[in-house]
């Protein structure tokens, strides 16, 4: 990122005299709601940025960081404390890479609030004489503002891109001819459903659309992703899940029962050649063996915004909310101090096992330090089945006997959860999950806690 020098900025700051910028400070100080109102009516009218804004917390929220933007932006006194206001800067930079805010709308947004300045300084009698001047100060500051918060998105989004590339190559690697064996497997075991359902004379609409399989999820959720550098055979497999579906949910509900055969045969058909082209898929994968966790081979922390991120995105544009569960095991020092850490690693090593076995194939499991782990619950309904999903783990580890070197151990967990509420920065739903977590190993630990409220 660009290293800014603090002397030099302000020499430069320097070339507007002080009366000038205190004058410009106490025109605008006073107009920040205004401007931060008028800045979010007008991006809010704007296709492009209406998808970063709708949330009615992020909305709300960032109308008063705006407001705090620009009073620091304009005082001349935070200006003069060369390092802080940077900081701030890069601050935002960094928020609007997390979120994959576009640069574009960010210079969008700052020719806005230059036209109601402009505005404001051509109605106001004491700028009278200096209202060209006061403009180019005020163009100058916002433009001195973007560079900073361009430089450190910039930053910010080569690290993110860096990535998830290296998730994309780590994930078409991990185990990959078993991956190709288990995913063949759930593709046979929808077909197998399916037939059977139809020769048992089972109701249609209570066959699974293969979208909703294991299959589906897998691929919707990590396939998709893995793959993304291979069109031509992910937009086959796509279009052939979306085929098949139709056929079941729509075509063979109203079908005539000679009918039926030849749309069975349309589904087989489709069923193949989504086998040719998960099998040309895994088989132009390379091995590669990182961003593990070295102890329990879980995804590490490396991936988690590159994942959540991803999730985020699939859930606003296609409105299928999915859920984190953060699980902390209770009191896991007693078993260091009494077992040893050879004892620990064991029971860590076996509880990730417990997590992978009790997920969906499209589901992430992570370790993600010490004795914490998230789950990511994709495609969850509601709340209430993130919250029912978590109580089954929680009874299953508590029923479970870990064995060690010496000998079994019981434990439980507290897990906290939080279901994704539209919040395009993952940050918030880590933090939401992280208090609901507190919530419950404060609360008496070996329990389930959302946020607000026990559940």
């Amino acid at each position: 990122m660009t290293t800014y020098d603090k002397n030099q900025w302000l020499e430069q700051l320097e070339r507007f005299p002080i009366s000038l910028r205190t004058s410009v400070e106490k025109l605008l100080i006073p107009q920040v709601g205004y401007l931060a109102e008028a800045f979010y009516a007008k991006m809010l009218s704007d296709e492009d940025t209406r998808f970063f804004l709708t949330h009615e917390e992020v909305r709300n929220r960032l109308v008063f960081s705006m407001q705090d933007w620009l009073r620091q932006l304009f005082n001349t006194a935070h200006q003069q404390r060369a390092q802080q206001f940077f900081d701030t800067q890069n601050h935002v930079g960094r928020i609007h890479a997390r979120i994959n805010l576009p640069v574009h709308l960010v210079l969008r947004g700052a020719s806005v609030l230059k036209t109601e300045i402009y505005e404001l300084l051509r109605n106001d009698r004491n700028l009278e004489k200096n209202r060209l001047v006061g403009f180019f100060y005020c163009s100058w500051m916002m433009d001195q503002a973007m560079e900073m918060m361009s430089a450190a998105y910039s930053s910010s989004h080569d690290r993110n891109t860096k990535a998830q590339e290296s998730y994309r190559l780590f994930s078409a690697v991990v185990n990959s001819e078993a991956e190709k064996e288990k995913q063949n497997k759930a593709l046979l075991d929808w077909e197998n459903e399916f037939l059977f359902g139809i020769t048992i004379g089972d109701h249609l609409t209570n066959i699974i659309k293969i979208r909703d399989s294991d299959f589906g999820l897998w691929f919707t959720h990590k396939g998709m992703h893995i793959f993304e550098t291979e069109k031509k055979e992910t937009n086959l497999i796509a279009q052939s899940i979306e085929a098949i579906d139709h056929i079941v949910a729509d075509q063979l509900v109203n079908s005539l029962p000679e009918q039926r055969i030849d749309l069975i045969k349309e589904v087989r058909r489709n069923i193949r050649i989504i086998q040719l082209n998960i099998d040309e898929l895994f088989n132009k994968q390379s091995k590669l063996e990182s961003g593990r966790d070295d102890l329990t081979k879980l995804l590490s922390r490396k991936f988690l915004p590159v994942i959540l991120n991803k999730e985020i995105d699939y859930s606003i544009k296609n409105n299928k909310p999915f859920a984190i569960l953060g699980i902390d095991v209770d009191y896991f020092k007693t078993i260091n101090d009494s077992y040893g850490h050879e004892a620990g690693d064991t029971v860590l090593n076996q509880l990730g096992v417990l997590l992978t076995q009790r997920s969906r194939a499209g589901d992430f499991v992570f370790r993600i330090g010490g004795e914490e782990f998230l789950v990511i619950l994709v495609d969850i309904k509601n709340l209430e089945n993130a919250v029912r999903v978590a109580n089954q783990l929680r009874e299953q580890i508590a029923r479970e006997s870990f064995i060690t070197p010496k000998g079994s151990v019981n434990i439980t967990c507290s897990i906290g959860v939080m279901i994704h509420d539209g919040h395009p920065n993952y940050m918030h739903m880590l933090n939401e999950v992280d208090e609901a977590l507190y919530r419950a190993k404060r609360k008496g630990r070996n329990q389930v806690v959302v946020k607000e409220q026990q559940a």
